[in-house]
């Protein structure tokens, strides 16, 4: 499985971002106080819809990117930890016959599919992950 890579793209921080399209608050500017003298028309004021725009200041893709990079490095590790262990409990089905193995067979079938679900969740997590990096990216780029 190839796993997307969340800290790809151009590199630039959000305030990077947000200084080099801060010029699209220009509009804003121009036109509020326009819309404003519209009765029946609640318009927010300039500061505050330049002070909601600064707001996602700070925010570092790069760390969150990183992040979402290393549990899919995990969720890999794991997937090849869990796929070794499936094919040990094939050879040991082979070789130890009984109640014993049976018991044993039993025991490594249920711890399995509970690594086999904590294994989803770590995924849907790095999913979950690299989405909000380029959500996050999407919501401050022109």
């Amino acid at each position: 499985m190839t796993l997307p890579s969340a800290s790809s793209g151009d590199g630039a921080s959000i305030d990077d971002i947000l200084d080099a399209n801060a010029e699209g608050l220009l509009y804003f500017e121009r036109f509020l106080p326009l819309a404003s003298r519209v009765p029946g028309v609640d318009v927010p004021r300039y500061q505050d819809v330049c002070a909601r725009y600064d707001e996602q200041r700070g925010l570092n893709l790069g760390a969150l990117g990183a992040d979402a990079d290393a549990v899919g490095t995990v969720s890999a590790v794991l997937t090849d930890q869990l796929e070794e262990q499936v094919q040990l409990r094939r050879v040991l089905q082979l070789r130890w016959h009984g109640d014993a193995g049976e018991a044993v067979r039993t025991y490594l079938s249920a711890e399995q599919e509970k690594a086999s679900q904590f294994l989803a969740s770590i995924e849907d997590s790095h999913q979950t992950m690299c989405a909000a990096v380029d959500v996050l990216r999407d919501a401050v780029t022109p």
